[in-house]
């Protein structure tokens, strides 16, 4: 069985999740086999930590993790195959652990949200598409892929509800639709969606007219909107709108199980980290500082 269909069929990662650990085993092999020469044998946990000290020294310590994990799900594929492999690279831990919840996620301000609202021009067709998907991120807390994925038959508008398939979990979850949400994609379709064959809900304009747009084009307008709105340079990605989401859902009384439900997360434990985030809650931990005494 072919080591990318091994990851869809048996380990049951999602597309991108697949991509990104077919690219980082692709360049491992490469750097150990460089004549295409292929043998098992020669994969060590010797071999591997030399790799890890010259091409990988300089990296985040959660990046040496996710790539050791990448080797270790590639040493299971080939067991999986019938192939002998060093069990020593199944067992040894060979780098400090990285705690999940061990960082606060990043979230931003209901004023930088209300900024980057504010930098949609909807007198145009590209805005009136690029605020609704940004919505998408802010109201349903998505992932990107799950936002490019969206379509026109996900949408039951008489009970105000939408699908969500194709989810990292393999799980579909509907999700209530907003009325800023739902107004947004109303305008989007009846006066700035392009005439098109596609079931897909948000589609290109410029290049390509009518064509699904990808998770590259997601990201990219709401990238823009973080230039428009003077967002600070080091914020470039969409997972801080899903986290500003769970924040403010926790923020307002939201348990852990409706935040994981929301969110698509398989384990409440995915959620525990915007705990962190939840200001309010912390508010009622502050006691007076003791004064000093004369």
């Amino acid at each position: 069985m072919d080591y990318a269909l091994y990851l869809e069929r048996v380990a049951r990662l999602s597309s991108p999740t697949r991509q990104s650990r077919q690219n980082s085993l692709r360049r491992f092999l490469y750097r150990l086999f460089p004549s295409s020469q292929f043998d098992s044998s020669a994969i060590s946990v010797s071999v591997l930590q030399n790799f890890l000290t010259t091409e990988m020294m300089h990296v985040k310590p959660s990046s040496r993790k996710t790539f050791i994990g990448v080797i270790r799900s590639y040493c299971r594929y080939l067991r999986f195959k019938g192939v002998e492999v060093d069990k020593g690279l199944l067992i040894l831990p060979l780098s400090a652990p990285v705690w999940k919840v061990a960082s606060v996620p990043k979230t931003l301000t209901s004023n930088e949200i209300n900024l980057i609202c504010s930098a949609f021009d909807l007198c145009t067709p590209t805005g009136k598409r690029d605020y609704a998907i940004f919505l998408c991120f802010t109201e349903l807390g998505l992932r990107s892929s799950e936002v490019a994925n969206l379509s026109l038959s996900d949408f039951n508008w008489r009970d105000a509800s939408v699908l969500i398939k194709k989810t990292k979990s393999h799980v579909q979850r509907a999700l209530p639709l907003s009325q800023p949400l739902g107004e947004a994609i109303v305008q989007y379709l009846e006066l700035a969606r392009p005439t098109t064959c596609e079931r897909v809900l948000f589609v290109r304009f410029s290049h390509r007219t009518g064509e699904p747009m990808g998770t590259s084009q997601i990201r990219g307008s709401v990238r823009r909107a973080y230039a428009r709105a003077g967002i600070s340079p080091s914020i470039t990605g969409t997972h801080i709108l899903r986290h500003t989401k769970a924040g403010a859902m926790y923020d307002g009384g939201a348990n852990l199980k409706v935040i994981a439900d929301v969110l698509g997360h398989a384990s409440i434990d995915t959620a525990v980290i915007y705990t962190k985030v939840g200001r309010s809650h912390l508010l009622w931990l502050i006691c007076p500082w003791p004064e000093a005494q004369s």
